[in-house]
């Protein structure tokens, strides 16, 4: 019987032991999942490049004047820029856009639209009544952290952001 009730003791023990080390194992492939998936949730969205597709749409950011400025690309290349300042008056334009996809940064170019800020998008344009002939202006995109489709504002100082409101 001493025997018997060693062997079932061993058992027992080693049993213990063997469900401590597999409790250890899952909670380590646990972690080792989550971290992979967290991973893939950050840099997934923000490492993809941008298409043409997910640019089409209205943005708007807000101006240091308090106003704000509107910016619609649409499907068919062209583009349509409200300027609404805080004391009413309002600046239109409409252009052409495009996906400058060659650049070793990804940029949309705009053809004939307003620049309604100067000094490192710090302040408002005193000529913002004007449209140079064949005005280019080249602004940087990205995805944000959750994969939406933001627009830098003029030279992408990181002051402001179009962000994207409709499709």
């Amino acid at each position: 019987m001493d025997g018997t009730h060693e062997r079932v003791s061993f058992f027992v023990a080693s049993s213990i032991k063997s469900m401590k080390k597999l409790k250890i194992i899952i909670i380590l492939i646990v972690v080792l999942i989550f971290t992979g998936l967290l991973l893939f949730a950050v840099a997934g969205p923000m490492s993809r490049p941008i298409i043409m597709k997910e640019l089409i749409g209205r943005y708007e950011v807000q101006l240091p004047d308090g106003g704000k400025e509107i910016l619609q690309l649409l499907p068919d290349e062209a583009c349509k820029q409200d300027i609404c300042l805080k004391d009413g008056k309002v600046y239109s334009a409409k252009g052409t856009w495009r996906l400058d996809e060659f650049n070793l940064s990804e940029c949309v170019m705009l053809r004939e639209v307003r620049c309604a800020l100067v000094e490192n998008a710090t302040k408002l344009n005193p000529e913002i009544n004007k449209i140079e002939n064949d005005t280019l202006i080249t602004l940087p995109i990205h995805h944000t952290f959750i994969g939406h489709v933001e627009i830098g504002m003029y030279g992408g100082q990181g002051i402001m952001s179009y962000r994207k409101i409709s499709e």
